[in-house]
């Protein structure tokens, strides 16, 4: 924390930046890219709105995660925890130290499933297309995003209500 401002750590859908705005937060502001150590990117509970599996983040040793660091403002934290599901107790946030390209460590609120929703299965391929889009628009390492390229889907999309609500995110 950072006075009225926070760091969060986005790794899943919120790394699009078109999937941010749609919340019209007061303020948002791209940071930087970084790197979460000792964790890996899975998926489990699986979403009505995104028809299927959505992401998480568990510990993993000798794994690690790349991210996007959006400085956001405090009074924002409610509406961040609305999206994430934090009062129907999909996720919970907890804090986390990420390493920038350039070796700085950065502490970030981010978000995990809970462990009852940690089954682990797969993603629709709308919301592993966005979680792409969003790792190609900040440049995440090609490394890595061939490997959530070659992420097996369901072969779902999501479903017709967020395939309206989120047409902005499915656009070239």
């Amino acid at each position: 924390m950072m006075g009225k401002k926070f760091y969060y750590f986005a790794f899943g859908s919120n790394l699009l930046r078109q999937r941010m705005e749609l919340n019209k937060y007061s303020y948002l502001k791209f940071s930087t890219i970084a790197k979460l150590n000792d964790f890996k990117l899975d998926f489990g509970w699986n979403s009505k709105t995104w028809n299927g599996a959505v992401a998480t983040i568990i510990p993993c040793c000798g794994s690690h995660v790349w991210g996007v660091v959006w400085t956001m403002d405090v009074d924002d934290i409610n509406i961040l925890n609305e999206q994430e599901g934090v009062s129907s107790g999909v996720y919970e946030p907890f804090s986390v130290d990420v390493a920038t390209p350039n070796d700085e460590i950065i502490q970030c609120r981010s978000y995990r499933l809970l462990k009852e929703k940690l089954e682990s299965d797969k993603p629709s391929k709308s919301y592993l297309d966005v979680i792409i889009k969003g790792a190609l628009q900040h440049n995440l390492p090609r490394d890595y995003v061939q490997w959530l390229k070659h992420r097996e889907s369901n072969g779902l999309q999501a479903s017709k209500s967020a395939m309206e609500k989120f047409a902005c995110l499915f656009e070239n």
